[in-house]
């Protein structure tokens, strides 16, 4: 026996759980079901018997087999009745029957699998014995035991072979015992049997046959249907001969289609209409009619299909007749009918489709869906590319076959063309678009005739995509009203059912390919732009009908529109709507974008959207309507719209990204679309609109988004849309100029409507390599819609922002700004200067993020907004070293006065809304106060950052530090300003209240943001100087201090507080908090006043309203000015117009005149408010002098120099304010003969400060301090030259106290310094300071060498004033003043001192020099000036001999040619001698052109041309006079030569100064030269104004 053995229980517990567990792990079930049968149907082997005994199967061994088997079966069904009771009494997952119920039928099928496998492998065996006399290897196999040897296995084919073969057949029998005992014998026992179903389905029918499951009779009864099927299956010929078989059968059936229309007819009255009463016998004759054809079929054996295919051309040939009816009823050339129109004029005809659509019904509904699939293969394997291959009938028929349910579009595919084609005829499509795009803006060079080109295969198959049957079923579909959903079943992949809809996975390729349908078939994307304008239509009627229902068109539908009435027809369902897109009124934004996207997304992508404007306009509006109602709390009570980014669902900003910002291309010179795009883009806030622009672009502009491989990719429509407008607008910009500017202007306003991005990032690209435009290209943005603007503040950003992190924003050298950031600077300053409605919150964002991570380079932009769009220009200088006297006398003063004296009377005009609009950005969100504390921060990031993007050049360092200074400085005196507030709002919501209500207090700024406080006392300061003006305010007026100041008074209990912060706890010994607290608090405005300067404005702005009243009033006084300004018009090249509008009084001289009334009365007022200020200033600091250096802790040692590090110089540096506030603040604790303030000690440590400051500052810092220094030695060295003055104010004073000098000079006994003693300290001050100077020009470092010519250049008037230094310092100077310098702007500075130096010195700066050196420098001059005389006439005699060589040379042979000119130059001047006695006209007077030539540089150009010319024929006059008509040949020939010369030397001065001595003209001295100037800078102003220069020049014009 083999060894053998049925499974445990323990062993069936295991499987059966790990089935129950999870139904895929099987194989343990598997396993042990094959060795229960496998020890069912085990015989004893051939060694177990004897010879003559036959094999035998164990009955006992199938008993255990069946027990085990059903006993596991009915384990499961155990399990699965107690899961179902414990579901009635508690919850438990509803799978989990369902599971249970899956394991049972899991090892029910795998028991019947065992049994089917182990039956096949023991016949077959049994057969191969019997025919071969052999084994097989693997049927042994499975018979034998797991453990069986290969020796016994090898046994099998030992001789014994009908032994063997008796083994099989007894195993076999054993096999269908055991399957009969599972199914038949089991029946009466309690186990469950196995599935009979599952067993005729499984096993071999002699299987079942020899395990008595069939009977004799039920097998061959089986057999026979096998072999039927099989026969139909493979030999059964389906197709039949219409004309050859059965003809008579045919014809019958063929006859009774016919005469169903004939029974139909009586039922109809005679206006067509069916009657209601007699529908019953009409049902009547509609199932005799089937009657017979069921008989028909029955009675001839008729083919059914071929009768289903004849019952379709009959209703198709019903199609024809109702088509060809409504032709001949049409008057015009309409060649086609829609299907709209047959189902709705069917009437003649509906009964008869009624009948036939019926008869259809006895026939299998997927047959009919074959049948129209061959008719259309037929079709179009037939001439697929002929045009109108496929007929329309046979469209509609399909359509409506699928309306009435009969005909499943998804089972039409599989007989179409395959769907792969539409997606290779996309791809053609594409590249060919592609294509045309690349080639438009290309100029072809090749003048070679071209050839006839060759049929373009790509444009051949997307031409044969316009009849395609799929996507004309499709449409068919739309035009009968189906469902888009239903409709798109057409161009699924697999079969749908009737009820059921496609997978998500399968409908989004289904959309995708009728994306792909509209770019080949542009009628198509037609179609559905006007399906879903009447889907709108309901919506749009209940959104706005108070907005936009006036405009929309009446009821009445356009020609060929789809209209959206529904159908009424008896040939489609009673319940058919006919809506292809139904949206309800009440819909929701979200749901809405959701309904709508599938059929907008082929909209979109085919550009078919540019063929109807009106649902573009129609989508805008009704997205405007509906953002505002689902958010009513949007407008504010200033009438704007707000919407935060919670308030916008990701879904519709998405679908507003896709669908229409990006469509908008599409709608050129349309200025109307933009603007209803604006009205929804307007409800979004700065940072969601530049998103929405970025997606805009994110594919790239024009040509370049061809490149792009983002998804989903950009339309090419809107890439074609976008290259032709690059195209525009460069041929624009190629041809604008100042005199076309309106005209180009509104040109390129046209090509900006639909693509803004495209036109303005073609402009900044100009602007960016050529700065001369940037006023030209402001000028054009006037004529931009509102949309354009605000796009172009989001191309501004991003072209600020270097487009990316690969553009550098240095130029080579490392140390200037690039070209192209310098010109975007001035250009953002000139662009929000003249729009003022442009957001500027993008912008201000961008710089507040580039601040925090420690970038500089961008507050060259924020210096333009705040100079040019806020009007504070006047605040900054480009640098400190510069200012001129006056000007830092006018910073001084008042805000009127500054803005006077910045630019020598010449005021920038402000933009007062725009000025406004960037205070309130600032404002907003307190952006101002952050930048201020980001700016502050971010010095001292520049001078110690050392990460990678950091400056790494010292030069850059400190032009960084210094531009951040400057920002700051400005931003400061922008925000601090309320001059500009607007006078109907409330004070608490005024400008310092904001400003007030937003910083952080004196403590905070120190504590928390880490701004050293020198800058946060510059900060806190406005508010400081508000409150106490407000006090002053108090006293004088008897007004109370705002709350939001008080926090800020430098005797509140917060200041007071914040003070022992600031500085040392061991400097606080040494210094009083009163006279640190005194120090910070004021300003230079505080401490005097300057009169002088304010008098000298308003005797200046007087003069100018004279003179604008004078021309005002015209008369005689007005006459020289009037000719003055047409003079200088004429000689402009104006026209007679032009010159007369020059001397018209105007608007703008007008605005100008009260611009210069109300400075005047503006710089009265702030006259005497600031005397009265300083006054009262000046008194609490006389009555507080007394505690600045009072009971100090550590006494007066080193309160000078605390103070000087704590105080003066932390400040000095600031500003140049500051710097000359340090110095009168000094000078005013001088006057005041402050005790304990020694003025020597402090001027002792400023100067020993001044050698180690030299090496340590900017060039800004070196301008203050140079102010400072020239502030403070000026009155050093007024004290050193002047006893006497030194005696009035400083002998004997306080100031005086030497006690705590530190000095190695001998003092004497006195406690006060003398004269004498402070001659010794001056000159210790003066060889210590020219020390330090001289030591920093000899250094090889550039920034010490500049800003010691910073200073020196500045206190020039006052040092050096000894000889010594004066001459070591030109010494020094000599090796930076020669070409091999490579510094070229140290040279230029070098070559400027030495210069005003020299001047100094022949002035008597030098009041020390030696008496001794000065005579041996003026001889050494007089010398030079000899030398110079002898080589000028060295070189006349060298050119008179050379003339007179060349005269000689030249002989007699043009004497006679002389004498003829000499004739008709005598005739000539005697035809013009009566001319110059009469009076010529004013323009052609040479006294004018003297006018002129100070008022416009083009006409003095033009006139010096004049004035050679003619001094030359004046020469020539003299000439002939002086030698009469008998000239010499040599006379004449030097005459000639000096014309010659006289000609190439016109801009020689040499030559002109020698014409015009000859001329009896005065040379030009120093002061001609400055009254020059003088009239130079009156003409600057004339320009400006309109008005003509001084009149002083007119009338010397006049007396010459």
């Amino acid at each position: 026996m083999k060894a053998t053995y049925i499974p445990s229980g323990d062993e069936m517990a295991k499987a059966l759980s790990f089935l129950r567990q999870d139904c895929s792990k099987d194989e343990a079930w598997r396993s042990l079901v094959l060795k229960a049968i496998d020890h069912g149907v085990t015989i004893e082997s051939k060694s177990a018997l004897k010879d003559e005994e036959q094999p035998k199967f164990d009955p006992k061994r199938i008993e255990e087999t069946k027990k085990f088997l059903l006993t596991a079966l009915h384990k499961l069904d155990v399990r699965r009745d107690k899961d179902d009771d414990d579901d009635d009494e508690e919850m438990h997952d509803d799978n989990e029957g369902t599971h249970h119920e899956k394991a049972r039928n899991v090892a029910e099928d795998i028991i019947v699998d065992a049994l089917w496998l182990t039956g096949t492998m023991l016949q077959d065996s049994v057969k191969e014995m019997s025919s071969e006399e052999g084994v097989d290897i693997t049927a042994a196999r499975i018979i034998a035991p797991d453990d069986s040897s290969d020796d016994e296995v090898n046994g099998v084919r030992e001789p014994h072979v009908q032994q063997q073969t008796n083994v099989f057949k007894k195993s076999y029998s054993a096999l269908c015992k055991l399957t009969s005992e599972l199914v038949l014998t089991a029946q009466g026992d309690s186990l469950p049997p196995l599935s009979f179903q599952k067993l005729l389905a499984s096993l071999e029918p002699q299987h079942l046959k020899d395990s008595n499951i069939f009977t004799q009779q039920v097998f061959d009864l089986f057999i026979k249907k096998i072999r039927k099927l099989n026969t139909d299956m493979y030999y059964r010929q389906k197709k039949v001969n219409l004309m050859q078989e059965e003809s008579e059968g045919y014809a019958k059936f063929m006859r009774m289609l016919i005469d169903i229309p004939m029974y139909v007819c009586q039922f109809q009255n005679e206006t067509g209409q069916v009657q209601s009463a007699i529908v019953q016998d009409f049902d009547n004759i509609v199932e005799t009619a089937k009657l017979n054809v069921v008989e028909l079929i029955g009675t001839f054996d008729l083919d059914p299909n071929r009768c289903l295919d004849l019952t379709l051309d009959a209703m198709e040939n019903t199609i024809r007749q109702i088509i060809h009816n409504l032709k001949t009823k049409k008057t015009g050339a309409a060649s086609t009918v829609s299907i709209r129109e047959v189902v709705s004029n069917a009437q003649d005809f509906a009964l008869n489709m009624k009948s036939l659509m019926q008869i259809l019904h006895l026939f299998p509904f997927h047959n009919i869906s074959h049948l129209i699939g061959f008719k259309f293969a037929s079709y179009s394997n037939g001439g697929c590319n002929q045009h109108n291959s496929i007929p329309e009938t046979l469209y509609y028929l399909t359509a409506i076959l699928a309306t009435n349910g009969i005909l499943s579009l998804s089972s039409l595919p599989p007989h179409l063309p395959p769907l792969n084609d539409i997606a290779k005829a996309h791809d053609a499509w594409k590249k060919m678009y592609q294509k045309k795009i690349r080639k438009m803006g290309v100029v072809s060079l090749n003048s070679a005739k071209k050839k006839e080109e060759e049929v373009d295969p790509d444009l051949q198959l997307v031409e044969s995509m316009k009849h395609n049957p799929s996507i004309q079923i499709f449409e068919t579909m739309l035009d009968l009203g189906t469902d888009f959903d239903s409709a798109c079943k057409i161009f699924s992949s697999k079969p749908i059912d009737k009820d059921g809809s496609p997978s998500k996975h399968d409908m989004k390729k289904i959309h995708e390919i009728v994306v792909k349908c509209c770019c080949v078939n542009p009628s198509l994307g037609t179609k559905l732009c006007k399906i879903l304008n009447d889907a709108l239509k309901p919506l749009i009627k209940a959104k706005l009908s108070n907005i936009g229902s006036s405009l929309m068109k009446s009821d009445g539908d356009e020609d060929g529109e789809i209209s959206s009435a529904p159908i009424v027809s008896f040939l489609l369902p009673t319940n058919w709507r006919s809506v292809v897109l139904e949206i309800d009124s009440e819909i929701s934004l979200l749901e809405l974008c959701q309904t709508i996207k599938h059929i907008m997304e082929p909209i979109i992508s085919s550009g078919s959207m540019a063929s109807d404007p009106k649902l573009y306009c129609n989508l805008c509006r009704l997205y405007r309507a509906m953002l505002l109602e689902a958010v009513p709390n949007a407008i504010t009570s200033d009438g704007e719209v707000q919407l935060s980014d919670n308030e916008i669902d990701e879904e519709v900003f998405k679908f507003i990204e896709r669908c229409l910002v990006g469509t908008l291309s599409l709608f050129p010179l349309n200025p109307a679309i933009a603007s209803d795009l604006w009205s929804i883009l307007s409800l979004f806030p700065c940072h969601l609109r530049y998103a929405l622009y970025f997606s805009w672009r994110k594919h790239g502009l024009e040509k370049a988004a061809l490149r792009s491989t983002i998804e989903p990719s950009k339309p090419l429509a809107h890439v074609e849309s976008e290259v032709s407008t690059g195209i525009s607008t460069k041929y624009l910009l190629k041809r604008m100029s100042k005199d076309n500017i309106k005209d180009m202007g509104r040109q390129v306003s046209k090509v900006a409507h639909n693509n803004p991005l495209v036109v303005f990032t073609l402009m900044l690209n100009q602007i960016e390599s050529y700065d001369n435009l940037i006023l030209m290209m402001v000028e054009t943005f006037k004529f931009m819609s509102v949309l354009s603007l605000d796009v172009m503040g989001y191309c501004l950003l991003v072209s600020i922002g270097g487009e990316g992190e690969g553009r550098n924003k240095l130029q080579d050298d490392g140390v200037n700004a690039a070209q192209w950031l310098s010109s975007l600077e001035t250009f953002t300053g000139a662009f929000y200067r003249r729009f003022a409605s442009v957001e500027l919150g993008g912008l201000l964002s961008y710089f507040t993020r580039r601040l925090h991570q420690g970038h500089t380079l961008e507050l060259g932009v924020l210096q333009s907004l705040l100079k040019m769009t806020g009007g504070y220009g006047f605040v900054d200088s480009e640098s400190t070293a510069i200012l001129s006297e006056v000007q830092l006398e006018g910073r001084c003063g008042s805000l009127a006065l500054r803005r006077e004296t910045s630019d020598f009377g010449i005021v920038e005009k402000v933009n007062i809304s725009s000025s406004r609009k960037l205070r309130a950005s600032l404002q907003s969100n307190s952006s101002g106060i952050i930048f201020i504390i980001l700016i502050a921060q971010l010095r001292s990031k520049v001078l110690y950052s050392s990460g990678k993007g950091s400056p790494n050049q010292i030069k850059l360092v400190g032009n960084l530090y210094d531009k951040c200074h400057r920002t700051l400085n400005i931003l400061l005196s922008f925000l601090a300003d309320g001059s500009q507030d607007d006078p109907a709002k409330p004070t608490e919501d005024g400008t310092i209240a904001t400003f007030a209500k937003q910083m952080p207090h004196l403590d905070s700024l120190c504590t928390k943001f880490a701004v050293p406080y020198p800058d946060a006392w510059t900060i806190c300061r406005p508010l400081i100087r508000a409150s106490l003006f407000a006090e002053e305010d108090h006293h004088l007026y008897d007004a109370s201090m705002p709350e939001y100041l008080e926090k800020f008074h430098p005797k509140s209990k917060e200041m007071e507080k914040s003070l022992s912060n600031m500085v040392n706890k061991d400097d606080w010994n040494h210094m009083s908090k009163p006279l640190f607290s005194c120090f910070y608090t004021y300003s230079i405005y505080d401490i005097g006043c300057p009169v002088d300067t304010y008098k000298n404005e308003i005797a200046r702005v007087k003069r100018e309203i004279d003179r604008l009243e004078i021309f005002q009033k015209g008369g005689k006084d007005a006459l020289g000015m009037q000719a003055s300004m047409a003079s200088a018009a004429a000689a402009a090249g104006g026209t007679s117009r032009e010159i007369r509008d020059a001397t018209t009084f105007t608007k703008e001289h007008a605005r100008e005149l009260d611009r210069y009334k109300n400075t005047e009365k503006m710089l009265e007022r702030d006259m005497d408010r600031q005397e009265k200020h300083s006054k009262h200033v000046l008194k609490i600091l006389e009555s507080a002098r007394d505690t600045f250096f009072k009971d100090l802790p550590s006494g007066l040692d080193r309160s000078s120099r605390i103070f000087f590090t704590t105080c003066i110089y932390p400040r000095c540096l600031i500003s140049p304010e500051d710097a000359l506030y340090c110095a009168r603040f000094i000078m005013l604790l001088h006057g005041l003969n402050t005790p304990g303030f020694s003025t020597m000690e402090i001027i002792d440590v400023i100067v020993n400060s001044v050698v180690g400051a030299l090496y340590s500052i900017t060039e800004d810092e070196a301008g203050c301090f140079g102010i400072f220094l020239n502030e403070m030695w000026k009155y050093v060295s007024q004290w050193r030259y002047d006893e006497e003055f030194f005696k009035n104010h400083v002998d004997g004073k306080n100031g005086s106290n030497s006690g705590y000098l530190s000095s190695d000079i001998e003092m004497g006994d006195e406690s006060f310094v003398n004269h004498a003693n402070y001659i010794k300290l001056y000159n210790k001050w003066h060889a210590t300071l020219a020390a330090g100077f001289i030591g920093c020009i000899k250094s090889k470092e550039y920034m010490h060498n500049r800003t010691a010519l910073i200073i020196l250049t500045r206190t020039v008037d006052f040092f050096p004033s000894k000889s010594i230094i004066g001459e070591k310092l030109l010494s020094v100077l000599a090796p930076l003043q020669e070409d091999s310098n490579p510094m070229q702007d140290i040279k230029a500075m070098a070559q400027g001192y030495s210069s005003k130096i020299i001047i100094a010195r022949n002035t008597g700066t030098w009041k020390e020099e030696d008496k001794k050196a000065t005579k041996a420098r003026k001889v050494q001059e007089r010398k030079m000036q000899e030398a110079k005389k002898k080589n000028a006439e060295k070189q006349l005699k060298e050119m008179e001999k050379y003339m007179a060589e060349t005269n000689k040379q030249l002989g007699d042979s043009s004497h006679d040619h002389d004498r003829r000119s000499n004739d008709r130059r005598d005739d000539r001047r005697h035809d013009r001698m009566p001319q110059s006695r009469s009076t010529p006209p004013p323009q052609a007077t040479n006294n004018d052109r003297s006018n002129n030539r100070g008022h416009d540089s083009r006409s003095g150009y033009r006139d010096q041309r004049q004035d050679d010319r003619s001094g030359g024929r004046n020469q020539d006059q003299r000439l002939d006079r002086g030698r009469g008509d008998q000239r010499s040949k040599a006379d004449n020939r030097g005459r000639q030569n000096d014309q010659r010369n006289d000609r190439s030397s016109i801009d020689g001065r040499w030559e002109r100064a020698g014409q015009d001595a000859g001329r009896g003209k005065r040379a030009r001295s120093p002061d001609d030269r400055g009254r020059d100037r003088e009239k130079d800078v009156d003409s600057k102003r004339s320009r400006r104004d309109g008005s003509p220069p001084h009149r002083g020049g007119g009338r010397r014009s006049s007396r010459r």
